[in-house]
This record gives C-alpha cells, structure tokens and sequence, in this order.
C-alpha cells in the first residue's frame, strides 16, 4: 500500500523539480469520481481475456453518481499472492485512464505540506530501502530550501509558477522541520540537520509566547489583535505538538537539552487541554510520552510555572468526603498585581469568561460551579466598564460521587481557562490544571 502511494505522488503530484503540490481534484466533467470510475465495458475493452484473472483479486462498489463502479482489492490474500501478475493489468488500466479527461491539478507548492511528504519519503527510505524514495525527500527539501526559505531567515508558505509569497505560518516551519530531522535520521547527512537546527531557532523566535510558553500560529503583527494558539488536532496534527515532537528529534540528534527544555514547557502550556480533552491532542500526547519516556524525571509535573501571571490552589474539604454526599472543593486563584481576568459571567459575549472544568476518575453524579461576582472596573482605554477578578478569587464547585466510589482512592482533575489582561492589552488565552488525590471515606 505504502509503495502504490510513494508510486502515485512521484506520477501525479510531483513538479519537475521535485516540490509536492497541494491537491487533485476528483470531480472531471461535473461529475465526482468520473476520472477513477470504471463500469464493466471498459474494464472488458482493456483487459479483454485476462479479466477474470482480475476479477479474482478485484471488486467493484457502486458510487452514488455515474455509472462506474470504484475498484477495491476484494481478496487481499490473492492480490499477495498475484501481485506480479495483477502489475502487467493495473498498467494497462492507468494507460486507458490516461485518455480521459485529466482533473484539475492545484500545483502550488505549500511549505508544511511538503514538510509532511519529505517525512513521509524519508521513512519510507530508512525502512524500504529504496533509493528512489531517499531521491524524493532530498529533492523537496532542496527546493524548500532554495525557493521557500526568505533572505531574513523566515519561511515563504507559498510557490506557485516561479513566485514564492505569504509569510509562513507555524505548521510550515514545525511540519519543514521535522521532515528535515527525519530526512537526516535517514541519510546521516549533516546538512539536513543542520537546516533543522537553523528553522527551529527561527521558529522560536518568531512564534514562541513569551509570557506562558507555546507557539502561537502567526508571528507577530500589528494587524493582529490577538495571536492564537492551538494544541487541538484536525485534519493534520497541530502545529504546537508537531514543534514539540521536531524539538524532541533534535534533542535526541544533537544531545542539547534546551530542545527537550523548549518541548517540555510546550506540554506543559496545554497539559490542561489535554487532561480536559486527551482525544482533542493525540499527536501532542504522543509528544508526551516520548518526554517522559527519555527523561523519567519529568513525570513530576509544576502545575503553575513559577513567572505564571495567575496561579492556583485547590482547597480539598478537611474531612474525607462520603460517597453519595454533596462536598465542596476550593479553587482559589492568585493574580499578578496589575493585571486581571474576566469574571464569570464576562460583560460582553466577545470576552473570554474564567471557567472550571473538572472530571475524576469516577463519574461524578453532581458537580456544579460557583463563580463569585466580579469587580466593576472602569478601562479609561476600552471606554469600558467590565467585571474582572483581581488579586484573591475562589471558585467553588459541588460535587458528589456514587456509592461505588466508597472506600476507594482516585484523582479530581481541575482546569482553569481564564485571559489575562492589563490596563491597555489582553494576552491571549491561558490555561492552569491540577490533579489531585482524593480518599473516599469508607
């Protein structure tokens, strides 16, 4: 499967000098699929008497438009055992396609993209050994090199017809970077490590935030209000765990702990996020248990970083609590002097509230949060009056946990999201966790 794939970039989607465009198109003539759709005429016209042969290993499911069918491998152990057989076939299939009309192909060349297939390429070479697939990844990194890197050091995003443009965003520089180190890890050549090394830097100087750690997706801007951060998958991996797994590579490849130090203070900027929501950040837990795995040290965990501008506390009842009985637990928050969050409720619909999400190791049969009222303030800057916590908060939640938790022990996990914000800017949002240990009374 894996080498059909290497077989259908290197035709269909590569440019003559080696950079990986972005997409084909499947919709020819109106119609979705037209182009890779065969009914059984044609199939009969190309193959003629050696279709039966074919029909042993392939199968053929209808679509939802036109009249031809897409082909699948039907008996998978045939295809195996059939496989050089079946090749003479599928090439005369792709010869008869070739006279069809050919879809739309988007041939821009994107920075991340080709980050991901120069990856791609580079483990395909390192466990199949084919120097075709080593040839690939060498030939899109030297075009990103040459035609996407800027004169100040940055990363264009885009090249399309000879013009590279539009500043790079994270995923560009974390998804290049980490294609390089696995195309090094492949090849051993140290150049590749070395452009590793220099995009790293640049990435770090460009997008890393200061003030609670990450990377935001846009460097900075006078256009921007706000800078945001994500953690969260989609269709691909997000940015900030695809940096902390290439700064985990090169502390790995060069034995220098500020890359494992840099990664390290990624997981723990959305270790919040990930408590709340471990299936939300796959690849950046994944990042997680390489961290913890090189360095077992690591497994303790700072739940505040000490230069946090708010930190937090949680308050356990003095007394075991019962199971099946309402108890409260405290959150207190401290906030740096002169800076304040969003109550909850916020004063607008466009402010970011200060919230409480907790869960436990047991399912909790209540659980409500008390916020407090917040302070009126006047922001002579906004025009605004807003209700903002300051200095000293608790936020209280009430809880209760089935009988089946008696006698038992287990940990309450607590996330605090909250936006920080002086007299005259807002930091963008922020979170804080903490687990704690709780004994059921029996």
């Amino acid at each position: 499967m894996a080498e059909d794939i290497f077989r259908f970039v290197a035709r269909e989607m590569t440019g003559p000098e080696g950079a990986f465009y972005s997409a084909l198109d499947a919709e020819t003539e109106a119609e979705e699929g037209k182009y890779y759709l065969w009914t059984a005429e044609e199939l009969e016209n190309a193959l003629g008497h050696e279709i039966e042969l074919f029909w042993s290993v392939y199968g053929s499911a209808s679509m939802p438009e036109g009249e031809g069918g897409v082909l699948y491998v039907k008996t998978p152990s045939a295809e195996a055992k059939l496989r050089d057989r079946m090749e003479p076939l599928r090439q005369r299939l792709l010869a008869a396609r070739t006279e069809r009309l050919y879809p739309l192909l988007d041939d821009k060349v994107l920075a991340a993209w080709n980050g991901m297939m120069i990856e791609a390429y580079a483990q395909g070479f390192a466990v199949l050994g084919d120097p075709a697939y080593r040839r690939a990844a060498e030939r899109a990194a030297d075009f990103a090199l040459q035609h996407l890197r800027r004169e100040d050091g940055g990363l264009w995003r885009v090249h399309r017809l000879g013009i590279s443009r539009q500043e790079a965003y994270l995923d560009d520089y974390a998804f290049l970077a980490r294609g390089l180190t696995a195309l090094y890890r492949a090849t051993g050549e140290a150049r590749w490590l070395q452009a590793a090394r220099e995009l790293s830097a640049e990435m770090v100087a460009r997008f890393w935030d200061q003030e609670v750690g990450g990377f935001f997706f846009t460097e900075a801007s006078n256009a921007l209000i706000v800078r945001s951060k994500f953690a969260q998958d989609s269709a691909m991996p997000s940015g900030n765990a695809v940096a902390a797994h290439a700064l985990l590579d090169l502390a790995e490849l060069t034995g220098q702990a500020h890359y494992r130090s840099r990664a390290a203070q990624i997981l723990s900027a959305f270790g919040g996020a990930m408590w709340a929501q471990p299936t939300a950040s796959v690849h950046l837990t994944a990042a997680v248990e390489r961290h913890l795995q090189a360095s077992p040290a690591a497994a303790v965990a700072v739940a505040t970083p000490a230069d946090s501008l708010v930190s937090m506390r949680v308050e356990l009842p003095a007394q075991q609590p019962v199971a099946g009985e309402a108890f409260a637990v405290a959150v207190h928050l401290s906030i740096r002097p002169g800076w304040h969050i969003n109550a909850n409720p916020p004063s607008g619909d466009l402010l970011i509230p200060t919230s409480l999400t907790l869960n436990a190791d047991w399912p909790l049969d209540f659980a409500r949060v008390r916020y407090p009222a917040g302070r009126s303030q006047a922001f002579p800057a906004l025009a605004e009056t807003l209700s903002v916590y300051e200095d000293q908060v608790a936020l209280w939640a009430d809880l209760s946990l089935p009988i089946a938790a008696a006698g038992t022990a287990g940990y309450l996990r607590f996330l605090i999201q909250y936006q920080a914000c002086d007299e005259v800017r807002c930091l963008p949002p922020a979170e804080l966790s903490q687990s704690v240990q709780v004994a059921v009374a029996p």
